[in-house]
């Protein structure tokens, strides 16, 4: 009678510890497709961004970048720079920094 009891609980452990492994695996399968889609994605933005920021040329956005913030709220105000080649401007330096730290994300 024990060594029934004994099997009976040894199949039951083995049975339940290659579900709860069956179910691991399920998880670390979908979270690595997360992964990998959010990583897709995060690319994406980047190159999205290169390209948005890459159409105001580079020295008007030198300009834009050297400026406090009193001197770009008043070329702002006098229509001198656009808001699109201020947020062109930042996106292409919030790229740099990212290079330089991976500090991005979506």
């Amino acid at each position: 009678d024990m060594i029934y009891l004994f099997l009976t609980l040894l199949v039951g452990l083995s049975t339940w510890f290659a579900w709860q492994r069956s179910n691991r695996n399920k998880r670390v399968a979908f979270l690595q497709k997360k992964i990998a889609d959010r990583q897709k994605e995060q690319k994406e933005s980047i190159e999205w961004a290169k390209k948005e920021s890459e159409k105001i040329p580079e020295t008007r956005r030198r300009d834009i970048a050297a400026m406090d913030f009193k001197q770009l709220q008043a070329s702002l105000q006098s229509g001198s720079i656009s808001a699109v080649e201020t947020l062109s401007t930042y996106i292409g330096l919030s790229l740099a920094a990212h290079e330089k730290t991976n500090c991005l994300t979506l």
